[in-house]
């Protein structure tokens, strides 16, 4: 199984708008293929900080996740974070033996 993280920090004024999106965001996220599972993650500590959890089933699928929610292309969240999102992959530790 491969991990997506996307973090990003949503603008204060934004707020209401992006908890509105959400459901469109899982959906849209879902139809790229492979999901698994899909986490969104608000920080405690940090105010409108969030991380998206997202389970892939292959690593073909989880760049493509990576590329999709990092590129900016989404058309309605962008207008919605500060300073846009960034991503990270990652694999299992089993999955990757060398």
């Amino acid at each position: 199984m491969w991990t997506v993280f996307v973090e990003y920090t949503v603008l204060d004024e934004k707020m209401e708008a992006y908890h509105r999106i959400v459901p469109e965001i899982r959906e849209i996220t879902a139809a790229m293929g492979g999901v698994i599972r899909h986490r969104i993650l608000k920080a405690v500590d940090q105010p409108g900080k969030f991380v998206e959890v997202i389970h892939v089933s292959s690593e073909e699928d989880a760049r493509r996740v990576l590329s999709a929610r990092t590129s900016g292309t989404h058309p309605r969240t962008e207008e919605l974070f500060k300073n846009g999102c960034r991503g990270w992959l990652f694999a299992s530790m089993d999955e990757t033996r060398e």
